[in-house]
């Protein structure tokens, strides 16, 4: 059925020094479960295979998580800790009589904490893990289409018969990201929060061997939603290239 699953774990430590071997910094990053599936025949599914030629669907998974501490990673000598997930997932696919077609879909989200220098007692040993400083956080989604089409020469009505392919491309997209922040241990607060979508058809024709055409229709909306304000761009643009050789 044209599967391929692959699996990956990755950890590393790395130790840096700056003036003095005191200030030792030691980081290590962990990255479990790293998974990857794509299915290679996915026209495959009964009754798929009358409307396409050829399709593909790949997923993909990471979750990854990081201590810095100071001279080692134990609780009462962090500095930093963070942890973050992505998936993401697409659908490619080669119509019969049309376009090939691409829809994607992307989820990530981030965590991260900042400690205080740990308390120390009457010994000078530090107690415990140390207070936090502050923490924050991101989670940002994707969802976006990509259709493409060649236009084969052909007579169309008002433009007459075409010299050459006409590359037709509609692109797709809506857009999310938000970013929070908080002091100490008080719950993060959105500090940004942005959403944005985008349409955008072009299109390209070469009319002969020395002038190349190009058309983009475009679209966009991109709202700050703590202003809730919108910026909104409209394109229409058409241009020519003339090459001398």
């Amino acid at each position: 059925m044209g599967f391929s699953v692959k699996s990956t774990l990755k950890e590393t430590q790395s130790k840096r020094s700056g003036s003095t071997q005191d200030r030792l910094r030691v980081e290590r990053r962990r990255q479990f479960p790293s998974l990857t599936v794509n299915w290679g025949r996915a026209d495959r599914i009964p009754y798929m295979k009358r409307f396409l030629n050829s399709a593909q669907v790949n997923v993909r998974y990471d979750e990854s998580a990081t201590d810095q501490g100071e001279g080692d990673l134990r609780d009462r000598n962090l500095i930093n800790q963070s942890e973050s997930t992505e998936w993401r997932a697409s659908w490619t696919g080669q119509w019969r009589i049309g376009p090939t077609t691409r829809f994607e879909v992307s989820r990530s989200a981030s965590d991260d904490l900042d400690y205080e220098q740990a308390e120390e007692d009457d010994s000078g040993v530090p107690r415990g893990r140390p207070p936090l400083r502050g923490s924050g956080g991101q989670e940002r989604n994707k969802t976006s289409l990509d259709v493409r089409y060649k236009l084969r020469p052909r007579h169309l009505p008002l433009l007459g018969k075409l010299k050459s392919n006409v590359d037709l491309r509609f692109e797709l997209s809506l857009e999310s990201d938000v970013r929070s922040s908080g002091t100490g241990a008080e719950r993060p607060v959105a500090i940004s929060s942005t959403n944005r979508s985008k349409a955008e058809l072009k299109a390209t024709y070469s009319f002969s061997e020395s002038f190349r055409g190009e058309g983009i229709m475009r679209f966009e909306n991109d709202r700050n939603n703590i202003t809730d304000r919108t910026r909104k761009v409209r394109e229409l643009r058409m241009s020519g290239t003339l090459f001398f050789r």
